[in-house]
């Protein structure tokens, strides 16, 4: 599965998202890694919550108003930042285990204008600014490395329908949403 919403955020939230990941970057850096796959703010997206650093966009009221939530009452999501920098990028990778059944969803943030993702279902995927891809947890996808002296950065979503409270720092980094 793989849904494209083209303004899932506008270009004026991408901005404001823009201004404060970059603010909140080094703190964010000085988060424990998670285990060194990833590279820097992506290996810490187990020790916060996007979410709570941009409570002026209702993230959360847009990903109830998608098609595929119309019977979803409640979620459980785990938001972050992916900021690459010059020779940084996100290697090949899925979310989910086999017990697991979520959506993944990453939204193009800004950037150089080439830059692609990767995802294993469709190739290639030019990056538009605000645009939401929502994938099945099991679909691979990456992000070849940034060559560009520009930062490239997106942000990166998990949907649960289950809580899943057993997960490590747990209240950091999961914000349980439920419809207005």
């Amino acid at each position: 599965m793989h849904i494209k919403i083209p303004n899932f955020l506008s270009k004026e939230e991408c901005k404001l998202i823009e201004k404060i990941s970059l603010e909140k970057e080094q703190e964010i850096l000085s988060l424990p890694v998670y285990d060194n796959f990833f590279s820097g703010t992506t290996d810490r997206h187990q020790n916060y919550n996007l979410l709570n650093f941009v409570p002026e966009i209702d993230i959360t009221s847009k990903i109830f108003n998608l098609p595929i939530m119309q019977d979803e009452d409640e979620c459980w999501i785990q938001c972050w930042i992916n900021i690459l920098n010059k020779g940084e990028g996100i290697p090949m990778h899925n979310h989910g285990h086999p017990e697991n059944i979520f959506y993944s969803c990453n939204v193009f943030i800004s950037g150089p204008n080439d830059c692609f993702t990767f995802y294993d279902d469709i190739g290639h995927v030019p990056n538009r600014v605000g645009e939401l891809h929502l994938i099945d947890c099991h679909l691979f996808h990456g992000v070849k490395e940034n060559i560009n002296d520009q930062p490239r950065l997106s942000i990166a979503f998990d949907i649960h329908f289950s809580d899943p409270k057993d997960f490590e720092n747990y209240k950091q980094r999961i914000v349980h949403a439920k419809r207005n």
